[in-house]
C-alpha cells in the first residue's frame, strides 16, 4: 500500500499550529484559518470553543502570543504569590515566619507547577473503619515506652494513614 505523502514542511520562522481535529474540521468548514485563531487549550492549543468564538466574532482572531512562542517551548510558568501577599492573608502574629531553604523552594515550585499543568480529578469513597481504628488503638497501646528529653513517649505511634498504606 502506498504511504500518504508527508505534509509540506513549514518555512523558516514559521511554527506549527496545534489544534484539535474537531477544531480543524469546524474551521475548514467555516473557512477560518486555524493559524489565525488564538488557542485557549493546553499549551495554546486551538479547541472547538476557540474556533466557534472566531466564527461568532466575524473572523479569526489574531494570535500574537501563539506565534511568538516556538512550538517546542514549555508552557509559561504561573506567577506565584509573593511572601508579602501570602502573609496578608493571615492575621499578624498567628504564624511563625521560618525562612525557606532551597529544598523547600524547589518543592513549592514543583508542587505549584504540577497543580497548574497536570489535570487533576478527585475520588471520594466512604469506608467503615471501626475495626481498623480498634486495631490501631490496640497496637499503639502495646508500644514500648521510651524516655526522652520531654519525658516518656511511646517508641512508635501508628496513624490511620500507616494502616491504609
Amino acid at each position: 500500500a502506498a504511504r500518504p505523502a508527508d505534509p509540506p514542511h513549514k518555512g523558516e520562522g514559521e511554527t506549527r499550529t496545534f489544534a484539535s481535529p474537531l477544531a480543524r474540521r469546524i474551521a475548514r468548514e467555516a473557512g477560518v484559518d486555524v493559524s489565525a485563531v488564538t488557542g485557549t487549550g493546553p499549551h495554546g492549543r486551538v479547541v472547538k470553543a476557540d474556533v466557534e468564538a472566531a466564527i461568532a466574532g466575524g473572523g479569526a482572531q489574531a494570535a500574537p502570543a501563539a506565534k511568538a512562542a516556538p512550538a517546542g517551548a514549555p508552557a509559561p510558568a504561573v506567577k506565584a504569590m509573593s511572601d508579602d501577599q501570602v502573609l496578608k492573608l493571615f492575621e499578624q502574629g498567628s504564624y511563625d515566619l521560618v525562612p525557606h531553604d532551597n529544598m523547600r523552594k524547589t518543592i513549592a515550585r514543583r508542587l505549584v507547577e504540577a497543580k497548574t499543568t497536570i489535570p487533576h480529578f478527585y475520588l471520594t469513597l466512604d469506608c467503615e473503619l471501626d475495626a481498623l481504628l480498634a486495631l490501631r488503638t490496640q497496637i499503639n497501646a502495646a508500644a514500648p515506652v521510651k524516655k526522652t528529653d520531654k519525658g516518656e513517649a511511646p517508641a512508635y505511634k501508628l496513624s490511620v494513614n500507616d494502616m491504609v498504606i
